[in-house]
């Protein structure tokens, strides 16, 4: 019977969504949560795109695309050297995108 009792005690460390976690699976999660919340940058979701983990990298491209509508040739099972120049282009394109809220446009 104790070893029952100590087994129902013991939890599932809760996971956090977070762009800066340690683990792949909180950022995967701050990744997904873009596609439903608004407050989450694309700034944010563009500096996932150079992660380790797969799918992160997949859930961050398709919340931009989702919210952009362009894809810049990024394929997110690609090699780092291979997604390098569309994430160059991705971290431009929101530079550009930020400037052009800040002045209005």
């Amino acid at each position: 019977m104790v070893p029952l009792v100590a087994m129902a005690s013991c939890s599932q460390p809760q996971l956090r969504a977070s762009y800066d976690s340690d683990l792949p699976s909180e950022r995967a999660l701050a990744a997904a949560r873009a596609h439903f919340d608004p407050d989450i940058s694309n700034r944010q979701l563009v500096s996932l795109l150079d992660s380790s983990d797969p799918a992160v990298r997949f859930l961050a491209v398709r919340a931009l695309q989702q919210r952009t509508g362009q894809d810049f040739g990024y394929h997110y099972a690609d090699p780092p050297e291979i997604r390098g120049p569309a994430v160059k282009t991705w971290v431009a394109h929101v530079r550009l995108m930020d400037d052009d809220n800040a002045s209005g446009g």
